[in-house]
């Protein structure tokens, strides 16, 4: 194992915070170590060159900080129970990713999650237990604690204050790399954004009809995309629920901006998604969303639209540049042969689903396009039964508090991160690889439990600071 530059700050901030800061303070450096998705902190040489993300490097100092200001209270037994369909969920995908590509070995054939470059995009390899099982069940392992922890972390007293502002601080961050990365594009200052991709991913600064697309410091667009939508979400909910409302209220313009711009068809289905859900809670319970708010959101419409065609009237020059890219991006994408091999990967799910009647071939065992068909495939009917689960005890849809935008700060966080983590599955569902949901996925869910719990009980009785 080698530790880079990222990796010594990792140690030396997190043990810092594990002498010197709180489970909120530790909580906090993950999210912030989360922007950097393209980065290493580790490269795990016997593993074949695997690269450890910065976030999951930090993610042992809040599983020990956690820990150390637990041990007496009971709190993390209280995290895991309140968690229950995530722990099964997980340690069933960990057991899978040892057992069942052995059970299964040679049975069927398909593309690895590691691809092996063959010149055909469509090759695919008889089935057998390699690194990338042990990988993605570590990684899992981690989801799983990131949403324990983070249940444990909401019962702090002032958590939702400072979780709040630092989905503001992350989502202002992500939102200003991502323009850095279009406007410094092929300038000396474009080193400074690649000095944080030092991972062994791949990197991938693409272009549509000369327009740079939107990357910032992750690997490639749609890595950039899928973490931005969730900070837009989370933002806007936070916002709408007048919570930092500053903050929160920049945070959400700022990152939608780059979003609409960033020529990602990921940013684009995960826009278009959250819009629909948007609208149709807002006819469905008028409340959810104050009149005031809903004549800013209309206006900004509005607003861009017009701004849009008269940019494009008087640069006719760049209406037919951005005609090409719209075509290519929301029009022409599945016609491509990205395309085509994006539905080949989703549709091994099924294959790998019925061809093992039902239990699947592990996790890790092959690539996806699609977290349902990538779950669906390797953990078979327990993995998607345990994962909806979970995403039904998170969302809650039969209280009435997941619609409206009162209650109390850690209610109305509480509220926005479940609604987040439901979002979260739209563009999920159209380009994960994995049927791993990611830390942040699992920290939210965790957030979101504990906050809509009695937390504000829990601190009368207890006074735990």
């Amino acid at each position: 194992m080698t530790i880079t530059i990222f990796g010594v700050i990792v140690v030396l901030i997190g043990s810092l915070l594990l002498v010197r800061g709180s489970k909120v303070a530790m909580l906090s450096f993950v999210m912030l170590m989360s922007l950097m998705s393209g980065a290493g902190a580790f490269v795990l040489t016997g593993l074949g060159g695997s690269t450890v993300p910065p976030a999951a490097a930090a993610m042992p100092f809040l599983i020990v900080r956690c820990l150390l200001s637990d041990e007496q209270n009971g709190a993390l037994g209280d995290a895991v129970r309140a968690n229950l369909w995530l722990v099964l969920f997980c340690l069933y995908g960990s057991f899978s990713a040892y057992i069942l590509p052995r059970i299964f070995a040679g049975a069927i054939s398909v593309t690895p999650l590691r691809p092996i470059p063959t010149g055909d995009p469509f090759v695919t390899f008889p089935l057998n237990f390699s690194s990338q099982n042990m990988t993605v069940s570590a990684y899992l392992l981690l989801t799983m604690m990131a949403g324990i922890c983070a249940y444990s972390v909401s019962r702090m007293p002032g958590a939702a204050n400072r979780i709040a502002r630092m989905a503001a601080v992350v989502a202002i961050l992500h939102a200003t790399f991502g323009f850095a990365s279009v406007l410094f594009a092929g300038t000396p200052l474009a080193a400074v954004l690649e000095f944080f991709r030092n991972g062994f991913y791949a990197q991938l600064d693409q272009t549509v009809s000369g327009l740079v697309r939107m990357n910032g410091i992750a690997p490639e667009p749609s890595g950039y995309a899928s973490f931005g939508f969730i900070y837009f979400v989370l933002n806007t909910e936070l916002w709408l629920r007048d919570v930092d409302v500053r903050w929160t209220r920049f945070a959400s313009l700022f990152l939608g901006s780059a979003l609409l711009v960033s020529t990602s068809s990921t940013a684009y289905v995960g826009l278009g998604g959250y819009a629909v859900i948007a609208g149709l809670r807002a006819m469905a319970f008028p409340g959810s969303v104050s009149l005031v708010k809903t004549l800013a959101l209309t206006s900004l419409v509005l607003i861009l639209a017009i701004g849009g065609v008269l940019v494009l009237i008087a640069m006719p020059e760049l209406a037919d540049v951005v005609g090409r890219v719209a075509t290519r991006v929301l029009l022409e994408k599945g016609d491509t042969l990205s395309g085509e091999q994006r539905l080949f990967w989703a549709l091994q799910g099924f294959h790998a689903f019925w061809s093992t009647g039902g239990l699947g071939i592990g996790m890790g065992s092959f690539r996806s396009s699609s977290i349902l068909t990538a779950i669906l495939g390797s953990t078979g009917a327990i993995g998607i039964l345990t994962y909806f689960a979970h995403l039904l005890q998170v969302f809650q849809p039969l209280r009435q508090s997941t619609y409206g935008v009162g209650g109390g700060m850690e209610q109305r966080l509480g509220v926005a991160a479940s609604w987040t983590v439901v979002a979260m599955v739209i563009p999920a569902a159209a380009t994960a690889a994995t049927p791993d949901p990611g830390m942040i996925w699992g920290m939210l869910g965790g957030l979101a439990l504990g906050f809509r719990t009695n937390v504000e009980a829990f601190h009368r009785a207890s006074g735990h600071v």
